[in-house]
Parts: structure tokens; sequence; C-alpha cells
């Protein structure tokens, strides 16, 4: 199935594009580790797949509406 194709039947299936579907992948996982360890934002950022602290907090943010240390706080 052509690259293209896979994309507009997910986007029909699920509502969303397969990057962002990798995204809020990720970024459960980055939920996950912040809740259950103490490891380092950096590190679970890395460990998540993202680049840097950053790109994860900009990500974090956009699905959760919180960065990564309000939500350690939270769920605590």
């Amino acid at each position: 199935m052509p690259a293209v194709r896979f994309a507009r039947v997910m986007k029909r299936i699920y509502g969303i594009s397969p990057m962002q579907m990798i995204t809020k992948a990720r970024i459960t996982v980055g939920c996950r580790l912040l809740r259950e360890t103490d490891t380092s934002i950096a590190q679970i950022a890395l460990d998540c797949g993202f680049a840097d602290h950053s790109a994860f907090t900009r990500a974090f943010r956009a699905v959760t509406s919180y960065s990564p240390s309000e939500y350690c706080k939270l769920t605590t």
C-alpha cells in the first residue's frame, strides 16, 4: 500500500495522521515514565525518541496541555 493511501485510510479510521499517532504513543510512554520512575525529564525525552528536552516538552504540552514538570507535580 502506498504511504499516501495508508495515511488517508488511517486518518479516516482514527482521525489522526500516522505521525500524530506515533507522537501520541511516545507521549503516552513519557507519561508512564514520569509517573513511575525518578528519571530526569531530559533522559525520558531521549528514551521516548525525542531529539532533546525542548522537543519533548513542546510535544508533551500539545498533547496533555501540561509541561512534563507540571505533570509530575500533578501525579505525585
